[in-house]
């Protein structure tokens, strides 16, 4: 029995992707293909980091990879965090970008909705006790008491000069 994989549909690009090949232009469609048949300045993702182990870059709401460079056997990649990265020209990609792009976009509506998310509050040092909190303690809304801020253990939190 083989197992099924869901991935999200790719958002549509506004002109169809054509590459040359062989002397003849070829109409790229929006299904998975190996780097080799795409144009340079590609827009892919669900790619492939091993030959036949199946898609693992690029697979979250809105992620899309650019394919930058074809050298021999290889091909360089742009990531969506940044990073360039070389991986085998016969790897498989899909062409476009994942859709749900606006998924973080969405109001949760209530403080419930991000708790189930695990999402906590951010309690401030503040308000916490002198035992919990260097920032803590003090009668009503008393300062810091410090010449600078620190974190929970203690450390100061302000920039150093080197």
């Amino acid at each position: 029995m083989e197992k099924t994989k869901l991935f999200q549909a790719p958002t549509e690009p506004e002109a169809p992707l054509l590459s040359k090949r062989r002397g003849r232009i070829i109409h790229i469609s929006f299904d998975e293909s190996t780097s080799t048949d795409m144009p340079l300045g590609t827009a892919i993702h669900n790619i492939e980091i091993t030959l036949g182990k199946g898609g693992q870059l690029a697979r979250a709401a809105g992620a899309v990879a650019k394919l930058i460079a074809k050298e021999g056997k290889s091909a360089t990649l742009k990531l969506p965090s940044g990073e360039v990265r070389l991986i085998s020209k016969n790897c498989s990609a899909t062409v476009g970008q994942v859709g749900n792009v606006g998924v973080n976009q969405k109001s949760l509506g209530r403080a419930g909705s991000k708790r189930w998310l695990g999402k906590r509050p951010v309690v401030r040092g503040v308000v916490m006790n002198p035992v919990d909190h260097p920032h803590g303690g003090g009668e009503g809304r008393a300062p810091i008491g410090r010449k600078k801020t620190h974190n929970p253990l203690g450390l100061s939190c302000t920039w150093k000069k080197k």
